[in-house]
């Protein structure tokens, strides 16, 4: 009787076992944010904002700082991409409702000009894992430039529509989707300047 117990107790803890484990592997392959991720999201305006958007890069990124930092960037640059088509649809018809100095028209312009500013950053930014001392400096140095200009470019664009006749309807949807963007972009800069300082320790 007592060994009839014995091997019913060992079937349970086998049973448990196999249960953890298996746990454990849709764990690893559930996009929940990491640790990681929402940890270095906090340091950002957009903690929330943050961690949503990257957390999908949980696998990818690991525990690097400079791939996070690359992911970041990566993903502003596509949404300022996209908001720039969005404003080039519709210059056509502001402009010829308020004149060539539409606000629609110099926004295209201003984000069009982030959009490049960030495709420069990630370009620059995927060749700093293996640069070191001075040249790491100088290069990472132009990243933090070029995607603080991008954030002023598409904050100069909010700018640009609250002074100027847009019309209503529209101001309102570029608005939102301008400063969507700029606050990914603020993410991206944050978390930059993040990897910037901890290799210059």
């Amino acid at each position: 009787m007592a060994g009839r117990v014995v091997a019913i107790i060992s079937l349970v803890v086998v049973y448990m076992i196999g249960n953890v484990e298996s746990t454990d592997e849709s764990k690893e392959w559930n996009p929940k944010p990491t640790e990681f991720i929402s940890t270095l999201c906090k340091d950002t305006r957009y903690p929330e904002k943050c961690v949503k958007s990257l957390s999908r890069y949980g696998l990818q990124v690991q525990k690097s700082e400079h791939k996070l930092a690359v992911a970041a960037v990566t993903l502003s640059e596509s949404k300022t991409r996209l908001c720039a088509a969005f404003l080039k649809e519709n210059e056509k018809a502001e402009g010829t409702k308020h004149g060539n100095s539409s606000a629609v028209t110099d926004c295209v312009e201003t984000i069009s000009d982030s959009a490049e500013r960030l495709s420069e950053s990630i370009r620059e930014l995927k060749g700093l894992d293996k640069a070191r001392g001075n040249a790491f400096l100088l290069r990472v140095s132009d990243v933090q430039t070029w995607v603080t200009a991008a954030l002023t470019d598409q904050n100069t664009c909010l700018d640009i529509l609250h002074g100027h006749e847009v019309d209503p309807k529209l101001k309102t949807n570029l608005t939102s989707r301008v400063t969507d963007i700029s606050e990914f972009t603020s993410i991206a800069l944050a978390l930059v300047n993040r990897f910037a300082s901890t290799q210059r320790t």
